[in-house]
């Protein structure tokens, strides 16, 4: 890889500095329950500027100059980023703003499972079940609007995944086996 220069590193969109997920079931006398939490932390944000300051015919939208770290102290949804730390560079030139410089909110989820089976005559069961998918209804909120040249810079407008989805289940076995 000598004489390869890396022109532009950073983190790639996809990248999670921590991602965890747990599954855990358990099963009592004719009871069962299971859960699985999700949880990573946000993905990376690239700050970038539409107005083409380079003056090239780009491929892609251009990345601003930046003149400080661009991290909020108290990000809320309305100030996730610090507009103050970026400006668009100065014409004719590429913006010094690195790729995936920030971190969008981080993700976590819950879904739950709760049954019981339930013996009736000969060998008959019925079996009752909630399906709770992001059980604590939390919302996960979406990556910050970063372009600098947008009046929603650094808020927050979008939610990811679904809200609270319950599913009732029930269920008739028959594990009487047929003679012969």
């Amino acid at each position: 890889m000598r004489g390869i220069p890396r022109a532009d590193p950073g983190s790639a969109d996809w990248s999670r500095a921590f991602s965890s997920r747990a599954i855990r079931r358990s099963i009592w006398i004719a009871e069962s329950s299971c859960y699985a939490l999700t949880a990573h932390t946000g993905y990376p944000i690239t700050v970038v500027d539409s107005s083409n300051p380079s003056l090239q015919a780009s491929h892609s939208t251009e990345r601003p100059n930046r003149i400080g770290s661009g991290e909020v102290e108290h990000p809320t949804l309305e100030h996730w980023i610090d507009r103050s730390a970026f400006v668009s560079a100065p014409l004719g030139q590429f913006g010094n703003s690195g790729i995936g410089i920030l971190r969008a909110p981080g993700y976590w989820n819950l879904d739950l499972s709760v049954g019981k089976r339930v013996a009736s005559a000969g060998g008959q069961y019925v079996l009752f079940r909630a399906e709770l998918f992001n059980a604590l209804n939390h919302p996960n909120f979406g990556p910050p609007q970063a372009n600098i040249q947008s009046t929603a810079f650094g808020t927050i407008t979008s939610t990811v995944g679904d809200a609270r989805i319950v599913q009732l289940v029930v269920k008739y076995e028959s594990t009487s086996a047929s003679g012969t």
